[in-house]
């Protein structure tokens, strides 16, 4: 089959469908993990009530500011938007970005980029070319289905109304359009790993334990899985990032994560922990609530790269 040309505009590619077991799978893995969702999102709340009322007007405006007005993408890199059929025959949007002088000499290592409760916002989307232009093929799966919003309460309905079983449907679509590229010859599909914040830190963990394909996996904070016997199936190097003020997770919380994998198993952890930082800090989204700080991000993405570049290395 020739390899796909990926274009800005709309295209929905058919796959097959997926037995019926599969979803009754993800209700089984993801139905644990729902508790600590609800604390996850109630510690957000209140950290974001806190930032809010020390945030300084000016500093907010110029964050906004620059999150609209983002650099023009380099004429080397595709990017776009395209519909894939998922195997149980929903459309799902995936924003794409790679290099666009990827040949079979030449293959990518291939991400999924997992969105934080906002949607596959500029932020997002930002995000997914900038991994573009460092190498990667990378792929953000909008788990809303066409809405994203940057109003905290309308985000907080949005992650409320989104189920697990629906995301790793998303997710899986996205995982599938990296495995046709990697049949085409121009991912590697052995250095292929998903990476997400709050939210999608969650859900990228639980894609790595659904998803035997995920063979690196890096979460900022968001809810975690603590069950070794779930952990055992994740593959390959995993990346944890927490700001130490957090409450969900709690540095408590991210104790019982390193005992979890060890227990599975799992050597190959990385645990960066931040003090001084609470939720969402790395995320520029969140400086509108006074949760980003420029300093401490800057830290975590320096060690993410480096984590990056020695995991899923570019050839």
């Amino acid at each position: 089959m020739n390899r796909i040309t990926l274009v800005a505009t709309a295209a929905v590619i058919v796959a097959t469908l997926c037995p019926a077991s599969w979803g009754q799978g993800a209700r089984r893995l993801t139905g644990n993990v729902r508790e600590g969702v609800d604390e996850h999102n109630d510690a957000l709340n209140q950290e974001m009530n806190n930032g809010m009322t020390g945030t300084n007007a000016n500093q907010t405006r110029q964050m906004q500011q620059q999150l609209q007005q983002q650099q023009p993408v380099t004429e080397e890199l595709k990017t776009g938007w395209l519909t894939r059929k998922s195997r149980d025959g929903k459309d799902v949007r995936l924003y794409f970005a790679y290099p666009g002088n990827l040949t079979k000499a030449k293959r990518a290592p291939g991400l999924l980029v997992v969105q934080e409760w906002w949607g596959v916002n500029e932020d997002i989307q930002e995000r997914t070319r900038e991994f573009a232009n460092k190498g990667f093929y990378a792929v953000a799966p909008d788990l809303y289905y066409g809405k994203s919003t940057d109003d905290p309460a309308e985000a907080a309905k949005l992650r409320q109304a989104m189920t697990d079983a629906v995301a790793l449907t998303a997710m899986k679509t996205g995982m599938d359009l990296l495995q046709e590229e990697v049949r085409n010859g121009v991912v590697d599909a052995m250095h292929t790993g998903a990476i997400g914040w709050c939210m999608g830190g969650q859900e990228a963990l639980l894609l790595a334990i659904a998803d035997s394909r995920v063979k690196a996996t890096a979460i900022f904070y968001g809810p975690l899985v603590t069950d070794a016997a779930q952990l055992k199936s994740v593959q390959g190097p995993v990346l944890g990032v927490f700001g130490n003020d957090d409450k969900g997770p709690s540095p408590a919380d991210v104790e019982k994560f390193k005992a979890a994998l060890k227990e599975a198993g799992k050597t190959d952890v990385t645990i960066l922990q931040y003090d001084g930082v609470g939720h969402a800090f790395a995320s520029k989204a969140a400086a509108k609530m006074g949760l980003y700080n420029e300093a401490k991000a800057g830290e975590a993405w320096s060690k993410t790269w480096a984590w990056l570049d020695a995991k899923l290395p570019r050839k």
